[in-house]
Formats: structure tokens, C-alpha cells, sequence
């Protein structure tokens, strides 16, 4: 609850305790009074109990204004306190994002990311040195990968295939792009020593068919286009 809100709820709550107050106090002065007139063996003046009604008002009185005094003093030092760490806390520049609020990437940003990880793995087709033993066996093995894939049904073909160091390039052709729907499931389970693939969409020819580019990455190495 605010506090000002609160201020004001407990001061409507003890005026409307000093009322009771005040009104219990005139109740038992006209009882007193009743007392007197009625008994004949108590004699007490009147003026002694309206007096007494008068000064038991007062001292309620007194009491609650006391109370309302403690009550202002406490609500201001709450303000001031309240108004203190308000101020101490910093202040986030006007335009700058929150520290929950997501970074925001444009699509400009994405484009120019991905082109420069094809341009790493570009970079590495060109000048990577080739590991004799391990691209010959590799290349053997993506070969009978692709014949296995085709006895099974595949409708793709193995067009070119070269194995360096750290990457493998190979493309496949089929007579239209269709052939390519299910390439992922019909070949890649069948690759091994590969930690990741990347996968061009297929490229269709003034005649219809089409060829689709694996390049496979060995595990064991880092990819070109690694913290690009």
C-alpha cells in the first residue's frame, strides 16, 4: 500500500477512535449521573462527575493528538527514506534496451553473418591441404554412402566429390529437385567421422535437373566458419 494511502487510512482509523472515546466518556458520565440522583446512599455532586466526564475527554483527547503527532513523524521519515533510495538508484539511459530485454538482431546483420561463414568455408576449399590417407578412405566411404542410398531407392547420383583435411565437398544430381526430399533421410545415416553437414538448397538447370551440395566437416577438427 502506498504511504500516503496508509497515512491517510490511520488517521480516519483514530479519529474514529477518539470519537468512541469521547462518546464512551459522555456515556459513563450520564451513568454516574443517573447513580447519584437514584441512590440516597451515595451522594456525589454533579458537577464532580461532569467533571470528571470532561477531564477523561480531554485526556482522550490529548492522547489521540499525540498519537496522530507520532503517526506524521513516522510517515514523513518513511517518505524521506523512501525519496532517498529512490535516488540512489541508478538510472538506465532513455533509448538504451533493459538488462532483461532480448538483443535484437536485424536481418542485415543475420545476412552479413552467414555470408561470412560461406566465405570461411570457401576460403578453406581453396587452400586447405589435402591428408592423403584419411580424404582417399573418406571419399571411398561417402562413394558407397551415395550407392547404398541409390539400391534403396534414393533417386540422386554422386556428380563430384573431393576430401582435404578438415572438409569434404560433395555434390549430388538428379533429374529434378523433387529427388532431393528426402536426400537427409536416405543419406545421412549412412555418413560416419563427420561431426556436422552443411547443406545448400538444390540448384536447378535450364533443362530441369538439379545438383545439391553436401560439405561435411570431420570431427575432431574445428569447422572453417567457426566463431565467424
Amino acid at each position: 500500500m502506498p504511504i500516503r494511502l496508509w497515512r491517510s487510512v490511520m488517521r480516519q482509523s483514530l479519529v474514529i477512535l477518539a470519537s468512541l472515546a469521547t462518546a464512551s466518556a459522555a456515556a459513563l458520565g450520564g451513568y454516574w449521573r443517573g447513580q447519584a440522583h437514584a441512590s440516597r446512599g451515595l451522594v456525589q455532586p454533579e458537577s464532580a462527575v461532569a467533571s470528571t466526564g470532561a477531564d477523561g475527554r480531554s485526556e482522550e483527547n490529548e492522547r489521540v493528538v499525540e498519537a496522530l503527532r507520532q503517526l506524521d513523524r513516522r510517515v514523513a521519515a518513511l517518505e524521506l527514506r523512501q525519496m532517498l533510495v529512490k535516488e540512489s538508484e541508478p538510472r538506465a539511459p532513455v533509448g538504451a534496451p533493459g538488462q532483461d530485454e532480448p538483443t535484437r538482431l536485424d536481418s542485415a546483420s543475420v545476412a552479413a553473418r552467414q555470408q561470412a561463414r560461406a566465405a570461411a568455408i570457401e576460403q578453406a576449399l581453396r587452400t586447405e591441404p589435402r591428408d592423403g590417407a584419411w580424404a582417399a578412405a573418406t571419399e571411398g566411404e561417402l562413394r558407397n554412402a551415395v550407392d547404398a542410398a541409390g539400391k534403396d531407392g534414393a533417386a540422386f547420383s554422386l556428380k563430384s566429390l573431393r576430401c582435404l583435411t578438415s572438409i569434404c565437398e560433395m555434390v549430388l544430381s538428379a533429374s529434378d529437385p523433387e529427388q532431393f526430399s528426402r536426400a537427409s533421410l536416405q543419406l545421412d545415416p549412412r555418413i560416419t567421422g563427420m561431426s556436422s553437414f552443411a547443406v545448400a538448397p538444390p540448384e536447378t538447370a535450364a533443362d530441369g535437373s538439379a545438383t545439391m551440395t553436401y560439405r561435411l566437416f570431420r570431427e575432431g577438427y574445428p569447422r572453417p566458419d567457426e566463431g565467424t
